[in-house]
């Protein structure tokens, strides 16, 4: 005998049907599962079929037609909706492999004004007087603390600067009297997850199982119009306002004795929006042609998308 399987609306069952023999169920148990079928409201995508059996909490990379690209991926909420995804694999997932440097820099992230950062340390000696690099994001290439000098920068270091310590400290310019969010003390030896969350105008820091610590953080950081000088940024792919360079070990710091691993940038406050598929442009003008009878003027053809003819 065959008993089908059925779960609530907006969800679907691991397996069809449950076989009965001698009064016992085979297999003996299924789950639901809540996925978020099919993609619509995406211009110009390509074959998203695939994504059709992604399940809530899961990523599916958007495909786009000939001649566009994807501002980001593709997110399946709890809820069962999607939503835009984005994020950056700063550091892999090796543990204990990859030690922290001055001035290693490891990619380079477009900032948003609410976004996630986490990564797991295995802190190896304890910070002496000086504030010890882990991580330090920078627009504007510079060590602090003028605005996008640290979007954030954080570090290991002792409270009384007298002695040896071990507690997170995240600074995000320009900080309101030169603190930073302190957070409980990392574990020698230890592998410890970190997280550190902007958002609804607070910065929070959460180390392991501790309750997180937070503190306000009213002006911003990339990601928004620069009020001071009335500079209007245009936005990045996908929303963001600015690159910023990631070092693991600031370049003007001493680094940390550490290893890093899992280290992920992502955007967070993505949901109710959905990426893009954006069309790709040809950015500098058309280069001199040797042998041309006269000079042309093509700066106007810079941002002419894919397969625009210019004679």
């Amino acid at each position: 005998t065959l008993c089908t399987t059925a779960c609530l609306e907006g969800f679907t069952p691991s397996i069809s049907s449950l076989a009965c023999s001698n009064g016992i169920l085979q297999p003996d148990f299924f789950y639901c599962t809540r996925s978020c079928g099919m993609i619509e409201g995406v211009s110009n995508a390509g074959d998203l079929s695939g994504c059709t059996t992604v399940e809530a909490g899961e990523t599916c990379d958007l495909a786009c037609a000939s001649g566009f690209v994807p501002t980001g991926s593709l997110f399946c909420n709890s809820d069962g909706q999607w939503q835009a995804h984005r994020s950056w694999e700063l550091v892999g997932v090796e543990v204990g492999q990859f030690l922290l440097e001055p001035g290693r820099s490891v990619g380079f992230v477009d900032t948003a004004p609410s976004f996630e950062f986490s990564f797991e340390i295995v802190l190896k000696t304890l910070a002496g007087a000086e504030y010890q690099s882990v991580f330090h994001f920078t627009e504007t290439g510079n060590n602090c603390c003028s605005k996008g000098d640290r979007v954030p920068a954080i570090y290991i270091f002792n409270p009384t600067f007298d002695t040896q310590g071990s507690k997170l400290c995240v600074f995000m310019d320009p900080e309101q009297e030169g603190l930073c969010t302190l957070a409980p003390a990392v574990l020698l030896d230890t592998r410890t997850l970190v997280n550190v969350k902007l958002g609804n105008g607070t910065l929070e820091l959460r180390v392991a199982s501790w309750p997180p610590v937070s503190r306000p953080q009213s002006s911003f950081v990339g990601g928004s119009e620069d009020e001071d000088d009335g500079e209007d940024l245009p936005l990045l792919a996908g929303g963001g306002r600015k690159k910023a360079e990631v070092f693991a070990g600031s370049p003007w710091h001493e680094a940390a004795h550490a290893a890093i691993s899992n280290a992920v940038y992502r955007h967070a406050g993505l949901e109710g929006t959905m990426p893009e598929c954006q069309p790709v442009t040809c950015a500098s003008a058309i280069p001199a042609v040797p042998g041309a009878e006269a000079e042309v003027e093509t700066t106007g053809c810079a941002g002419s998308a894919v397969g625009a003819v210019w004679a």
